[in-house]
Parts: C-alpha cells; sequence; structure tokens
C-alpha cells in the first residue's frame, strides 16, 4: 500500500491596522506538514512592520507548519515630524509662515510659540540635556534685541496632532538659524561653509561633496529668488542686486540660514 503523505495548508494573511488605507491581499499555500516555512511582512512607503498576531516581532521570520494555521501581518503608519516653516524678514527678524503652517493643519496661538537661542551646544533636534535659552514668546523674533546677531535661534511649537497625522512628538520645531554679519555659515558639525563675492557670482565653499544640498536666497522682505541645489562641494550663481539678503544651505545635517550682503 502506497504512503500517504500529510499536507497543510498555511495561510499567510496580510492585514492592518485601522489607520493604515491599504490592505495586502490574502495567501495560501500547500505545505507538507512538519516544514518550515520563510515567511515576510513588506509594507508599503509611508508604513512600518510592527508584529505578527501572535506578538512575534521577526521580520522575517520561520514557523514550523503543523497544523492548518493563519498568521497576520500587522503593519502601522510611520510618524511625522513636521517642520515649523520660518523666513528670514529682512536680516534682522524670523518669522513664523502662519499660511504655511495653517495648510499643514496647525493653527498656533501667538502665545504657544517659543524662541530659543542655542547655548553651548548646537542640538538640531531636541537634545534632552540642552539648555537652550528661552528668548521670546509670539510668531516673530527680532534676533538684534533677543541677544547676539552671531547666535543660533530656533521656533518650538506645542500642537495637538490633527486626525490627519500620527506624530513623533507633540513638538514641532523650525530649523535653526545664524545671523552673523560674516557670511560663514556652521553645519552641525562644525564645518565652516563660506560665502564670497568675485567677478560677478557668488561662491559657497565647503558644502559636503556627494550629498544633495539644497541651496535657497531671499530677498530683503523674506521673498525666495533662488531655490536649486548641487553635489558639488563649491556652488557658484549671479550676484543680485546691492543690498541685504538670506542665504539658507539645506543638508542632512541640518538647514541653516546666513546674512548675505551684496555691496
Amino acid at each position: 500500500m502506497p504512503a500517504i503523505k500529510m499536507r497543510k495548508l498555511f495561510a499567510i494573511l496580510l492585514s492592518c491596522l485601522p489607520l493604515v488605507l491599504w490592505a495586502a491581499p490574502t495567501s495560501g499555500e500547500d505545505i507538507d506538514c512538519g516544514t518550515k516555512v520563510k515567511v515576510t511582512a513588506t509594507p508599503k512607503p509611508g508604513y512600518h512592520f510592527e508584529q505578527w498576531s501572535d506578538g512575534n516581532t521577526d521580520n522575517p521570520r520561520w514557523i514550523d507548519v503543523q497544523a492548518d494555521s493563519a498568521i497576520t501581518a500587522i503593519f502601522a503608519p510611520d510618524c511625522q515630524l513636521p517642520v515649523v516653516p520660518v523666513e528670514a524678514l529682512y536680516d534682522w527678524m524670523l518669522v513664523v509662515n502662519k499660511p504655511e503652517l495653517n495648510k499643514m493643519g496647525f493653527a498656533p496661538a501667538e502665545n504657544e510659540v517659543n524662541w530659543y537661542r542655542v547655548v553651548n551646544k548646537i542640538d538640531e533636534r531636541g537634545d534632552e540635556k540642552r539648555d537652550d535659552e528661552l528668548v521670546h514668546v509670539g510668531y516673530y523674533l527680532t534676533v538684534t534685541h533677543a541677544g547676539s546677531a552671531n547666535d543660533f535661534y530656533y521656533a518650538e511649537i506645542q500642537v495637538d496632532a490633527p486626525e490627519s497625522y500620527v506624530l513623533c512628538s507633540d513638538t514641532l520645531r523650525s530649523t535653526t538659524w545664524k545671523f552673523d554679519g560674516t557670511q560663514a555659515l556652521y553645519r552641525l558639525s562644525g564645518t565652516t561653509f563660506a560665502c564670497n563675492y568675485a567677478d560677478g557670482k557668488v561662491r559657497i565653499t565647503g558644502l559636503p561633496p556627494g550629498e544633495t544640498v539644497g541651496i535657497t536666497l531671499y530677498d530683503p522682505i523674506g521673498r525666495c529668488i533662488l531655490r536649486t541645489s548641487t553635489k558639488e562641494p563649491e556652488f557658484d550663481f549671479d550676484a543680485p542686486p546691492v543690498g541685504c539678503y538670506i542665504i539658507q544651505i539645506s543638508t542632512r545635517a541640518g538647514t541653516f540660514g546666513i546674512r548675505y550682503i551684496q555691496q
């Protein structure tokens, strides 16, 4: 009499948490009883794998199929960390862009916007040990009144998350700005970016080679007049008319602003 091979069904079911707006298809396959099967849960962009329905967090994982089985992969949306939009106005003021902030779903009151001066440590993203100084409350910061223009400043807002957000934190923060009057800009690592004028061109040097760096030039009243990017360690652009400008440089280390005076 021929041997009878037992076969069991191992169904892999992929489902989502309530906040997830997509559902993966169900798949099933006949597997020999006692076979070990490797299963992998692959999230779509914007989501991450949390755990299997049995509490296991290994991904991928091996399962020894001994009976008809079903396993569910649970995904959740990635948390978001929106950045408070701040613009430089003239060469002595930073302003929260309220319309842009409102478009993001946040409407903080003036007394919920706090401006800080970085002290000792340049902590771009909320160091727990930071000793930053609160220098102003409101939508704007007049740098010359807050302290030294050679310091770094940023805005911080406590918010309640709209239903459309899964926030990483209830504290939103702007990028860090510096007005130093020397046309030198410093990254978190201490590397110096310099802006110099020659032969009708403004040259920015000290950019990280191979990294895509965003460069934005704002006129004296905060309007964007140039927005571009480069992967080169140096970047040239045509010198603007005589006046005071803000050059914003965005790298992996952070985004900083510098006052540039065109003579």
